[in-house]
Parts: structure tokens; sequence; C-alpha cells
């Protein structure tokens, strides 16, 4: 059997992460479990970075193969200098530009996880297109007086940040939403920077009600159409609004069928919501126990050049998983 052959190649991407990791159960987070952090991915396979938590800083040197992610964690500053491992999974609900990681985290020469995680990001960098809507956003919605859904008044925009449309008002029921988005070219006027160039919407969000997506379109002249649905639900409702090119998007709001409505407020936002983070944390079962066959060669890749001060026992350790309590 050949050798895998592995990219030695430095041009990648970088993630721009953040999350959660606690030792407590998933729906208990708190701000003292956040953290971030910047991770370089490599095509070799190979990924590092650094960040910050409560704890304080640190480096990560690992591996990234296809939706298997491998991080040994090292806080550079005494006396809290302890090396941690996370493994875990790319979810499939985070598509296109959107990364989202969720797993299990321990000593990084043990087979018992101490806890658990979840990580979001935005891939940027190399010939990746940007965009103002990719990233995390946490949105305000208030629902409309029943006897104004019913009057089929839909369509009006709202162009102030926090403003209510349709005969709602601020004492009206309000619905807590996040959402992570991300977007791909979709198609293009011939004429650059037309306001008709369209791009399609893509996201993953959590809400009272569970984890949900979105999908649909944005404009260059900000306006914004998507669809939010529920996999397992069978009911969508449609979301339109204006970007207002720096970090708001406002709108209206509707049932697929356009009996309930309301308007929403998403404010862009840089830290993961806990709605997110709480939604999409693994609950059990065994984490990295089986591995792709290219992983071993990577980690000595990331051992030799990548390391960072981590020891090369901790990171080569990345192939020992988890095993469920």
């Amino acid at each position: 059997m050949s050798t895998p052959t592995i990219s030695t190649t430095t041009t990648g991407f970088e993630l721009d992460l953040s999350g959660y990791f606690t030792d407590k159960p998933w729906n208990k987070l708190e701000d003292k479990d956040y953290t971030s952090f910047k991770l370089m991915v490599l095509p070799s396979g190979v990924v590092y970075g650094s960040g910050d938590d409560l704890d304080g800083r640190f480096v990560v040197t690992g591996a990234l193969i296809g939706d298997d992610i491998r991080l040994a964690k090292s806080y550079t500053e005494p006396p809290k200098s302890k090396t941690l491992k996370f493994i875990g999974k790319r979810l499939t609900v985070a598509t296109g530009n959107v990364y989202q990681f969720a797993g299990a985290w321990g000593h990084t020469n043990s087979k018992h996880r101490l806890g658990l995680f979840v990580f979001s990001g935005v891939a940027r960098g190399g010939s990746i297109p940007t965009h103002p809507i990719e990233g995390q956003w946490y949105v305000n919605i208030t629902y409309v007086p029943t006897e104004d859904n019913l009057s089929g008044n839909y369509g009006i925009l709202s162009s102030r940040v926090g403003s209510f449309t349709h005969g709602s008002d601020p004492s009206a029921p309000k619905h807590r939403m996040a959402v992570f988005a991300s977007r791909r070219q979709r198609s293009r006027n011939s004429n650059s920077g037309s306001s008709t160039d369209t791009f399609s919407v893509i996201g993953i969000g959590a809400d009272d009600i569970g984890t949900f997506k979105i999908t649909g379109s944005t404009k260059c002249d900000g306006s914004w159409e998507v669809i939010k649905y529920y996999d397992d639900s069978g009911v969508f409702w449609d979301y339109r609004g204006k970007f207002d090119g720096e970090k708001t998007i406002s709108g209206v709001w509707r049932h697929i069928i356009g009996m309930i409505r309301g308007t929403f407020t998403l404010v862009k936002q840089q830290k993961l919501d806990t709605l997110i983070a709480m939604q999409n944390m693994p609950r059990r079962g065994d984490f990295g126990v089986t591995f792709p066959a290219t992983l071993p060669g990577i980690l000595r890749l990331a051992a030799s050049h990548y390391s960072q001060g981590i020891s090369v026992d901790s990171i080569l350790n990345l192939t020992q998983g988890f095993r469920m309590l």
C-alpha cells in the first residue's frame, strides 16, 4: 500500500473562529467558557494558530482533513502552561464558507473527555471571495398584532435599527434568534458592481424552537431575501430586508403562507451566540476513535514545522480519540 501524498505548500485560508468549550452540561454555557482564535488552514491539512480565553493566551496546532478536525492547544503563559486536545467534526449544517466544528476535549494523553466544544467561523483569504453578510448575526424579532397580520399589508421595509413596522411596537412578543450566514456568487450582471449583481445566501442558526437553515439571495444594493426552515417541520418563513452596508439588516418576515408576520433586525457581532452553541453542542458518543489514513503523516509535518512550542508527543497523540464515558 502506497503512502498517501501530503502537500507541503503554504498557501491556504484562514478561519476566524469563536465558540465555547465546557466541562459542564451543554445547556449551561457561560461567558467564562468562551474562546476565540485564528486558525490557518494549509493545503497539506496542517492547521495552526493562536487565540485567547479566560485562562490566557494559547497556540494551537493540528490537522483538518475533510470534516475531521484535531487540535493540540497549549497555553503560553505560566502558571497555566497546560496542553489539551480537541477532536471533532465539521457539522453538516455548515456549508459554503461557513465552518462549524463540534466535538470533545481533554488531556492529550487520555482517552476520556473532560468536556465538549463548538466553534464557528468564516473562511477568508486566498481565492475565497468575502462579503459583508458573512459572519455571525444576532436577530431581534417582533410579532405584529393579529389584526394587522390579517390585513395583508406586507412589503414595507424598516429603514432604522430597532424600528417597528406594520403597527407593532416594542412591547409586542419578542423571539430570540441567532444566524451564521455566508454567501456564494450565483449570478452576475455584465456590468461589474451593478446593483443587480446577485449572490446566494446560505446559513445556519438557532432560536427558541431549535436549529434551522437559511437560503436565499442578496444584491449589491443591499436587498436581502431568504427563506428560513427547520429540517423536520416542513414550515418555511420568508425574510426580506435591506443591508445598511455596515452592521445591520432590517426588514419584515412572514410565514410562507402569509398569515403570520412581523419585523426583524439583524445586528452583526463577532461573538458566537450561546443559542447556536447550545443547539449544536454534541450530546454523547465516541470522538475521533477512527481517523483518516493521512492523519499520522500530517501530524508529523505539523510537529516538525508548525509546533509553535507544543511538544511532539502532544501533537502525535491527536490520533488517539475519546471513548464514550
